[in-house]
């Protein structure tokens, strides 16, 4: 309700301006019977296309920037991921990204989500979903207890910090040798190298620099890395 009171009180301004500085554009307002009815009917014509201009611009400013009310989703669920996509905007020459999952019987699209969904996740991964109880349809995504929770759900004993990632390609599939440092509780810091064959949307998370749980199997000398 929040962010519909906002868009409706700028257009509102919008249009006062325009009035303001077009006082010939409302002098046969309401209905001057002098005058034609093409010439009548085209004020509200005018106010109805700024109007709708003005609301879906205002209004997808609003979702793209995070502004928009939340607080009426008080219900929390988990939902899965069934694609990830590019959104149709950037903000600050970044992209944004529409996320399509499911939680219960309902599918449903969040979009202009910042660029930490490429990074964290991908199809078929779980994700915490607030809503209102009210709506179901009414939701969003909250990103942060997604990324806390995916953590908690991957088993780990480790972390493996990611220093270099070197394609690898043949004909049959898209490998990968990853290079990178495991540091534990248990043993000090060490070089490892892993090859893993990663999917499009699995190689947009292995970014230089990044720290993800791994898990760290075997004895001495015969380690087993999982990430």
């Amino acid at each position: 309700m929040k962010e519909h009171i906002i868009v409706i009180s700028i257009i509102a301004i919008i249009l006062s301006i325009v009035a303001i500085y077009n006082p010939h554009s409302i002098e046969q307002l309401p209905w001057d019977s002098s005058l034609k009815f093409e010439k009548n009917i085209t004020p509200y014509i005018v106010v109805m296309i700024v109007s709708i201009i003005c609301y879906s611009t205002i209004f997808t400013f609003i979702n793209a920037t995070g502004l928009q009310d939340t607080s009426a989703h008080k219900e929390t669920t988990k939902g899965t991921i069934l694609n990830i996509e590019y959104s149709t905007i950037r903000v600050n020459n970044s992209p944004r990204f529409k996320v399509t999952a499911k939680y219960g019987d309902t599918v449903n699209s969040f979009d202009y989500l910042d660029e930490s969904v490429q990074f964290h996740f991908q199809i078929g991964d779980t994700i915490i979903i607030n809503y209102n109880p009210d709506n179901i349809k009414d939701a969003s995504i909250d990103l942060q207890a997604s990324i806390e929770n995916k953590g908690q759900e991957i088993e780990s004993n480790a972390k493996f910090k990611i220093l270099e990632v070197t394609p690898k390609f043949s004909e049959q599939e898209s490998l990968y040798e990853i290079t990178g440092e495991v540091h534990s509780s248990n043993t000090p810091a060490r070089k490892a190298i892993i090859q893993e064959v990663l999917s499009d949307q699995q190689i947009q998370r292995m970014i230089p620099g990044s720290i993800l749980p791994c898990l760290i199997e075997g004895e001495e000398g015969n380690l087993r890395i999982s990430i």
